[in-house]
């Protein structure tokens, strides 16, 4: 384990972005991710009336007293979840069917007590061009979240060539519970690597996806590198140029996905994390989500 003032600072609390070499392409959290973002943090819709507000931080946390006061004892819908690393790439979802949740029935939503998104059945956010990584680059994906349902559904996918083929994804199928990193061609199926055999499902995760280009992608579930590596994806994959929904799958409703909460969601589209600052961010996030294992 690493024991420098660097990744100990991170453990204990500080801005993930902060203490990293590289920098993120896209920031998705509900905590403050950078000490220099001032942005808000999400927009929400309540039930009563389908008026929405932005709601932003107390210190680095989310500001839970104007988000519980705003939807009272209703729902309260995210339309926009906004994108800390200051590139604007705000994750959106216009359609009200659609829209995740963070509070219902006036009650917060939370993972190890931390506010956490719900998305309901063909509820997503989708990303704008330009988060995800170029065509054939090497790049880095880390997102915190819980796979509540049983099934080959992915949480999040990394670029199409059309409408409905996934070619990069974090998945997980009911035969085999360890099995949660997938590349998917048009044509050649699926490449997984066993990260363990216990169940993953509802509880709440670290994963870290690094894929180089022209070799192929390396995955890490709370801190413990995969079996297997997938193999090297097909050139343009990426044409579809979005990471298509934190709730995943094509950016169309119809499909019946993993129905995860998901918490934090980071992109590093320039090249793969370096591996001490994936263990300042794992680290970070094991201290801040109370998971063992990072």
């Amino acid at each position: 384990m690493l024991i420098g003032a660097q990744m100990m600072g991170a453990a204990r609390g500080s801005c993930p972005l902060d203490v990293l070499s590289g920098v993120a392409n896209a920031a998705y959290g509900l905590r403050r991710l950078r000490a220099a973002y001032t942005g808000k943090c999400i927009r929400v819709r309540r039930s009563s009336d389908n008026t929405e507000i932005d709601v932003g931080f107390v210190g680095n946390s989310l500001d839970t007293v104007t988000l519980l006061a705003f939807t009272g004892s209703g729902k309260g819908y995210v339309t926009t979840l906004y994108d800390q690393s200051g590139n604007s790439y705000d994750a959106y979802q216009p359609t009200a069917a659609y829209q995740p949740l963070i509070v219902i029935a006036g009650v917060l939503q939370t993972q190890n007590g931390r506010p956490a998104i719900y998305f309901p059945t063909n509820c997503f956010l989708a990303l704008p061009a330009g988060v995800g990584p170029a065509s054939g680059g090497s790049f880095s994906v880390n997102a915190v979240f819980n796979m509540s349902a049983v099934g080959p559904y992915p949480i999040w996918c990394l670029g199409q060539h059309a409408t409905n083929d996934i070619y990069l994804a974090l998945n997980s199928t009911s035969g085999n519970a360890g099995n949660i990193l997938y590349a998917r061609f048009s044509s050649s199926g699926y490449g997984g690597g066993t990260v363990n055999s216990g169940n993953i499902y509802n509880t709440l995760l670290i994963q870290t996806l690094d894929y180089v280009a022209g070799t192929g992608a390396n995955g890490y579930l709370d801190g413990v590198a995969g079996s297997a590596t997938i193999p090297a994806l097909q050139t343009n994959v990426y044409t579809y140029g979005s990471i298509n929904g934190l709730s995943s799958g094509p950016t169309t409703a119809g499909n019946a996905w993993g129905l995860p909460y998901v918490s934090e969601f980071l992109v590093f589209n320039s090249a793969v994390l370096s591996a001490f600052d994936r263990q300042i961010i794992e680290h970070n996030q094991e201290n801040y989500f109370g998971i063992a294992g990072a």
